[in-house]
């Protein structure tokens, strides 16, 4: 649809025999109002206003217009000569500028969140007689903001930036991406990609280096089922943002009803890096990792490196029947605590932990348990709390000074999401013992929890020791004579906490926390 003022010229000689090499045509078109219907992925060109030119050699078309809302200036040239294969018979150039959400419904991008914006589009094509053709995409991005979350990036609107890529293509099928680019403030990713009958094969990542991370690698897309392929090295990972948990001034929020994994595509990664980094500045030297997934969740795993202490952290995730088995050991529990975020109220420590991920459930969640030997505690406002309203303030002081040191912790957890369940942890030292209970939430750093305390914990349970005698203290071995009963509630930062002093005198109230330091000695 639209409107044209045309001029047509044809030139015929004057001869007995006219043959069609003789005739010269030619056009000229003034295009107005134009509506040109499905002409990329089901969507119009409105509004085109057009000039036309057109003789036996070949057309040119120019001009603008809007395609799906998207305001596109374009120029287009057609050679109708005869040549070689090889020989350029169309070549193209257009400009636009579009939002991210005017692409995604366009099906040309889905970011994810990773970029929002304005981009300024431009592309140049050309295509030879043999169908074989070529493009260069180049993508504007000052004007849009890029995220990419995992490695702790971000780009502000007003930054300048730009993608670029070089497109080989057959028969309107991509054969190959001969090079691809991303540069930027801290920003420079380089590469190539293979194509096979329109689908990726192969990507070469030459360079990303993208804020702290300095990487290359390369991910390879089978087309016989088997998974994708992920293989990546570099001195620098940094993966602090995706560790840090973002629970400053966060309030409490229900706990989501757990959904069964949508299952994507299986894949196989493999990274080596000099250093990973965490959150809270802790790093992982000699990182080493190879993860499989069945689409849903990784079904193995082994994962090597030294803490910043230099001690070593190991980890596994190996396939069992109807879950997965999960086991970690380190000798510097506070570095990896504080390398999750999920305390740095812990210094040094040895650490073993043993878990199962049950597959059968919603969420697949995680139960085990975890023990912690020869480990100090400090600047920890629950604990404080407790043993100040016990009148311990001796022992509250050590904890917000240097820190009480613990000869050894059991904890039988379950953790679903960010929810950690416990159920009847214990710990001591020479001067305390302690039970607990009840659930945390990891994301939130918010409390549900009681148990008991014992103070004067290694009198106590040598009162239970004493031949003869003992009994009189306690109806089991080992057991004590003072302990009290505790809740905390709300933030770890600045929590609720009540004691209970009448439990102070209750014979049998701790029973199982003392066979922890009977197994110890």
């Amino acid at each position: 649809a639209g409107e044209t003022d045309t001029t047509v010229t044809v030139a015929l000689p004057l001869d007995a025999r006219v043959t069609m090499s003789q005739i010269r045509m030619s056009a000229n078109a003034a295009l107005t109002g134009v509506h040109l219907g499905s002409i990329f992925a089901g969507r119009d060109f409105d509004q085109g206003t057009l000039q036309l030119a057109a003789d036996n050699a070949g057309m040119k078309i120019s001009g603008n217009g809007n395609f799906a809302g998207i305001a596109t200036r374009f120029s287009y040239a057609l050679d109708f000569a005869a040549g070689a294969p090889g020989g350029i018979v169309q070549t193209g150039k257009a400009e636009a500028r579009a939002s991210t959400a005017e692409l995604a419904a366009l099906g040309i991008g889905n970011f994810g969140g990773a970029l929002a914006g304005n981009i300024q589009l431009a592309t140049n094509f050309s295509e030879a007689r043999d169908g074989a053709g070529k493009a260069e995409v180049t993508a504007g991005l000052t004007d849009a903001a890029l995220s990419i979350a995992g490695l702790g990036f971000t780009k502000q609107a007003g930054s300048p930036a730009e993608a670029h890529a070089s497109i080989a293509f057959a028969g309107g099928k991509i054969e190959a991406v001969d090079g691809f680019g991303l540069t930027g403030p801290n920003l420079a990713l380089a590469g190539a990609a293979s194509f096979s009958h329109g689908r990726p094969m192969f990507v070469r990542i030459d360079r990303a280096d993208i804020g702290r991370t300095d990487a290359h690698g390369s991910v390879r897309f089978p087309s016989d089922g088997e998974p994708i392929a992920v293989v990546l090295s570099g001195t620098m990972l940094d993966l602090s943002a995706r560790f840090a948990r973002q629970h400053k001034g966060a309030a409490p929020k229900p706990a989501a009803a757990a959904k069964p994994a949508e299952r994507g595509p299986p894949w196989v990664f493999d990274a080596q890096f000099g250093q990973a980094l965490l959150a809270n500045g802790q790093v992982l030297a000699d990182c080493r990792l190879h993860a499989e997934s069945n689409g849903a969740h990784i079904t193995a795993a082994r994962l090597s490196g030294n803490l910043a202490s230099g001690h070593p952290l190991t980890l596994a995730i190996t396939p069992e029947a109807g879950g997965r088995a999960l086991s970690l050991s380190t000798a510097d529990a506070g570095a990896l605590l504080s390398a999750m975020d999920i305390t740095r109220d812990v210094r040094d420590g040895a650490l073993s932990i043993s878990g199962r991920y049950d597959d059968s459930l919603p969420g697949a969640p995680l139960s085990g348990s975890a023990e912690m030997s020869d480990f100090r505690v400090l600047n920890a406002p629950a604990l404080a709390r407790v043993l100040q309203a016990m009148t311990l303030y001796g022992l509250a002081q050590v904890i917000e000074g240097p820190g009480m040191r613990f000869s050894k912790l059991i904890a039988p957890f379950a953790l679903a999401g960010d929810q950690l369940t416990l159920n009847d942890a214990r710990a001591f030292n020479p001067s305390l013992g302690l039970t607990t209970k009840g659930s945390i939430d990891l994301a939130t750093r918010t409390a549900a929890l009681s148990g008991t305390i014992v103070p004067a914990y290694f009198f106590n349970s040598l009162l239970g020791d004493i031949p003869l005698i003992g009994r009189l203290f306690s109806p089991e071995k080992g057991g004590g004579v003072f302990a009290a009963a505790y809740t905390v509630d709300g933030s770890l930062d600045n929590p609720a906490v009540h004691v209970n002093p009448l439990a102070a005198v209750t014979p049998g109230f701790l029973r199982g926390l003392f066979s922890v330091f009977n197994e110890k000695k």
